[in-house]
């Protein structure tokens, strides 16, 4: 009994533990906190209890079932003893040690369509994809559906299987239209497609072609207009002339203010630069012109040779 208690006892404190940004990044083995265990994406653990010596002796110890599933294509995930599991509209949190299930929670999706890769953990939230394009935040510690947002119209053919990914406190997520011959969209800026001022309008479908000049489409699908055209041309130009002319690079422009930091630090040096350089020429003609004017005002000397 009391074996069951401190069990029970531990999950729910697993439950309730924080995932933070710097668990994430450091990645800590004992745990297992995004799709690919670390943000390298190597999927490979550093744990050393499982050996080629001794993968042969290894036997279950719980199995859960997850009804209704005929196959499951997610990375369970584990943090502080609680492991999550997800199916196509379904999510489990289950204690690690036991396989006791310690809650579990169902999307009403408008489609059934699969498969489902797995969730992603922040905070004291659950976070994953929907068949019919929505992404739902759980309560990580009661399994309570916190809020749902649309992706996309799953009418139009678009869902969701991917497991989303948490890169500091913002939750990234994509959708699947490739199988419907539907072109993906940008619900952010890319390295080419971009805006200092946040001017150009979001989503946009991104059309590549593989014509001889590889052309490369942004499309409003609001009003079906083409936002931005590049060839592979301008796209050698984006890089020689924005990025070494304006610093358009995105690890400095996707840091706003660190870009228009860098920019004024560069400007200033430039200034100063330039300041010093001029000084040593201003100071030449300066000497110069005081030689001239003491050289008109100077009296003529005797010649010095005698009678011819």
């Amino acid at each position: 009994m009391m074996k069951i208690l401190v069990a029970t006892l531990a999950a729910v404190l697993g439950a309730e533990a924080q995932v933070t940004s710097e668990d994430l990044l450091r990645a800590d083995p004992s745990n297992w906190l995004t799709y690919s265990g670390a943000y390298h994406s190597q999927r490979h653990s550093a744990l050393r209890q499982i050996r080629t010596d001794n993968v042969r002796a290894l036997v279950p110890k719980w199995i859960f079932h997850v009804a209704g599933a005929s196959r499951l294509e997610s990375v369970p995930l584990i943090s502080n003893g609680v492991m999550y599991v997800s199916q196509p509209n379904e999510v489990y949190a289950l204690d690690a040690g036991s396989g006791r299930k310690i809650w579990e929670y169902r999307f009403e999706s408008a489609v059934e369509r699969g498969p489902n890769r797995g969730v992603a953990l922040y905070g004291n939230r659950v976070y994953f994809g929907t068949p019919d394009a929505h992404l739902v935040a759980l309560d990580a510690r009661t399994g309570n559906r916190l809020w749902a947002v649309e992706l996309a119209k799953a009418a139009e053919g678009y869902w969701c299987p991917v497991a989303p990914m948490v890169v500091k406190d913002k939750v990234i997520i994509g959708i699947a239209p490739g199988d419907y011959g539907l072109n993906g969209w940008l619900d952010a800026y890319d390295a080419y497609y971009y805006s200092h001022d946040g001017m150009k309008p979001l989503p946009v479908l991104r059309i590549r072609y593989t014509d001889q000049r590889q052309t490369w489409l942004y499309l409003d699908p609001q009003g079906g207009v083409i936002a931005s055209r590049l060839e592979r041309a301008t796209r050698w130009n984006r890089w020689l002339y924005n990025g070494f002319h304006s610093l358009d690079f995105p690890f400095l422009y996707y840091k706003r203010p660190l870009w228009d930091i860098v920019v004024i630090v560069l400007s200033i040096g430039g200034i100063a630069i330039s300041v010093t350089s001029a000084m040593p020429a201003w100071r030449r003609l300066v000497r110069q012109g005081r030689h001239k004017c003491l050289g008109r005002g100077r009296p003529l000397r005797p010649s010095r040779r005698g009678p011819v």
